[in-house]
């Protein structure tokens, strides 16, 4: 039998081997994320030399996808240096903030509200006190927090604004009697050129003294889908590609509703099934135990209807974590409160879920994150390539449309010299003929 000694020697040895291994595999994707960030910038820049800024309006929106692509890559590319990016996801009333505050052990997202300005709000450990915004070009601002309040709420506000201008052009619109044809097409450009969508992506948040942001920077997001009056207008596939891990949030008294389901499964579809990356965390279990359910046909009925998408299923209650640690907080210990405090935590099952995370994700974090990174550049790689595919053959047909309708011009033209030139010819014989009768 191996003594203690050898056996700890061995998993030392085994942990630096796979600590080195996985140091080299990063070095090995950014370089990789690096050549494929510097032929896109090349294509751009040929692009851009050979249109000048007047892009052809057909090659418009293509080349403003390749961008945000292109940003999104150099985003990846710096986040392979950072902390293990764990993103909160789930409709929007699914309790996600209540969540993250919970995990980080204090107020850092807003609880019980939709946010209308399309962002993610990135919670890390760090000093001070400026929030770090960045945009869809790349560029990026620091703020106070007072001041990115009030920044946010002007970004609220000019989406209220234009939501308001849509929806009464709109209504207008639908009182001139015009087809539901029409209709589709006057909402699908008024998406796109009246309703305001923000630039900004992410907005970081400084947090001091949490212990799960020393090992992770956690992620709110707005929801799956932001809807207005049946429109979509933002969805989760615009920063899914950012997350190192995700922590998928159903509501324990709503479980069998199905539109977790499809979104879950729509984006799943674009970006492939991830297993040892995602945590589905059923919320909400305080209202379906007190409506008459219990935790084991909860977790059975959560299993039937998402063990497909994940085999890791946690029950939790953010609500009564955040009121534990409000017991616990000004507690002395020992004391009646601690004791209830502690008590209301355990039944939450906050801390299974963190006892989870360390033994799951965080354990295992810097090959996850590799491997994300890996799958999150080949899939904007994969796009940037499809859309200038794309943009090269729309390009293509409008220059041979073009070639085709010359040649007709030009055809048309010479028919047309012809006949003027042979009625020229007809009119001036018969003037000379006239002439000519008139003076006999």
């Amino acid at each position: 039998m191996l003594a203690e000694k050898t056996i700890a020697g061995l998993e030392s040895l085994y942990a630096k081997a796979e600590s080195q291994y996985n140091e080299k595999a990063r070095h090995y994707v950014q370089e990789q994320l690096q050549q494929n960030i510097l032929l896109v910038q090349d294509m751009l820049a040929a692009v851009e030399s050979g249109c000048g800024e007047a892009y052809p309006a057909v090659l418009q929106d293509y080349l403003a996808k390749i961008k945000s692509d292109y940003v999104e890559m150099r985003h990846l590319l710096e986040e392979l240096d950072r902390k293990f990016m764990l993103f909160i996801m789930g409709s929007g009333k699914n309790g996600k903030s209540t969540l993250i505050n919970a995990l980080v052990g204090q107020t850092v997202a807003k609880e019980g509200i939709v946010p209308t300005t399309w962002k993610i709000d990135v919670f890390t450990e760090a000093a001070g006190e400026e929030v770090r915004f960045k945009f869809r070009d790349g560029s990026e601002q620091c703020l106070s927090k007072e001041a990115a309040a009030d920044f946010l709420a002007a970004e609220d506000a000019k989406q209220k604004q234009s939501a308001q201008a849509v929806r009464e052009e709109m209504r207008k619109f639908r009182a001139s009697g015009a087809s539901i044809r029409a209709l589709e097409q006057k909402q699908a450009s008024l998406n796109k050129y009246k309703l305001y969508r923000s630039r900004i992506t992410e907005a970081v948040w400084p947090v001091q003294n949490s212990a799960i942001l020393k090992n992770y920077r956690l992620v709110d997001t707005p929801g799956l889908r932001q809807e207005l009056d049946d429109m979509i207008i933002s969805n989760a596939r615009e920063y899914y590609t950012k997350a190192d891990g995700v922590i998928w949030v159903l509501p324990a008294d709503k479980i069998s509703g199905a539109g977790d389901r499809s979104e879950i499964d729509a984006l799943l579809q674009d970006y492939g099934k991830r297993t040892d990356n995602l945590i589905v965390v059923i919320n909400h279990i305080d209202k379906a135990i007190a409506n008459g359910q219990t935790e084991a046909g909860i977790l059975q009925e959560a299993r039937r209807l998402y063990g497909d998408v994940s085999q890791e299923i946690i029950l939790c209650s953010a609500k009564q974590a955040r009121e534990a640690q409000g017991l616990l907080a000004g507690a002395e210990p020992g004391s009646p409160e601690e004791r209830a405090g502690l008590e209301l935590l355990h039944k939450s099952h906050l801390p299974d879920l963190q006892e989870h995370l360390n033994r799951t994700l965080f354990a295992d974090a810097q090959r996850i994150q590799i491997e994300s990174k890996v799958r999150s550049g080949s899939i904007l790689f994969q796009d940037i390539v499809s859309l200038a595919g794309k943009a090269a053959d729309l390009l293509q047909s409008v220059h041979a449309e073009e070639r085709k309708k010359k040649e007709r011009w030009e055809q048309e033209s010479e028919a047309l010299a012809a006949a003027l030139t042979e009625e020229l010819k007809s009119f001036s014989e018969r003037e000379a003929a006239r002439i000519y009768q008139a003076y006999q």
